[in-house]
């Protein structure tokens, strides 16, 4: 798939929307997904770089946090915590995975990787197909919680994250470096609130009495 090909971005990862089973279900093929792309570009010998999309997941995706603490680019997410879900492992893990392999790579297969670390990626769909990113807008819009828990998101729009991966591509300064993409952080509260006075003056009732 990747035959002389220049660029290639791996954007694929499980992400369910209800807990997984085992670690099967989401790490593993996280981790050797990855790695499978890698190994086809490395035997490829015409790639010049891979765009990774990775999370932010794997900057911080403990639950607890350290007061004061500014996360950045140079973070990660300890695997081994008791707080930690599997799709936070598994992002962590695969992109783990990805930089090891470029390092281990001989110098005659070597090439370039940048990585995308989006928050919570919200924004228009392609498809009839429902992501479950956007699973958290339907259930607000559906009024499919009995509440509004005290939840916060730090949120991108999908169209900024497709300019950042095209960016990741053909940046030269881009290489070599993590980039977290995120634009605000919401309350889960403010989306609902959003939503309804967007969709209130339209009839609909949404997630929030406003």
């Amino acid at each position: 798939a990747v035959k002389d090909c220049s660029y290639v971005i791996h954007v694929a990862s499980p992400f369910p929307n209800t807990p997984p089973a085992s670690e099967d279900e989401v790490v593993k093929p996280a981790v050797e997904g990855t790695k499978r792309v890698l190994q086809a570009c490395a035997d490829a010998g015409t790639v010049k770089r891979v765009v990774l999309t990775s999370s932010i997941a794997a900057i911080h995706g403990e639950t607890t946090v350290e007061e004061g603490k500014v996360y950045t680019e140079a973070d990660w997410t300890n695997t081994e915590s008791t707080t930690l879900d599997l799709y936070s492992k598994s992002k962590t893990m695969a992109e783990k995975e990805a930089w090891d392999f470029i390092k281990e790579l001989p110098d005659e297969k070597k090439f370039e990787l940048a990585v995308i670390n989006p928050g919570l990626v919200c924004g228009p769909v392609l498809t009839p197909t429902l992501s479950t990113s956007n699973e958290i807008v339907k259930r607000l819009l559906e009024r499919g919680m009995p509440m509004v828990p005290r939840v916060n998101f730090c949120c991108c729009d999908v169209r900024d994250v497709a300019q950042a991966h095209l960016k990741a591509m053909t940046t030269p300064s881009a290489e070599g470096h993590r980039h977290i993409i995120c634009a605000q952080t919401f309350w889960l509260k403010d989306m609902a609130l959003i939503l309804t006075k967007e969709f209130k003056p339209q009839g609909m009732r949404t997630g929030s009495n406003g």
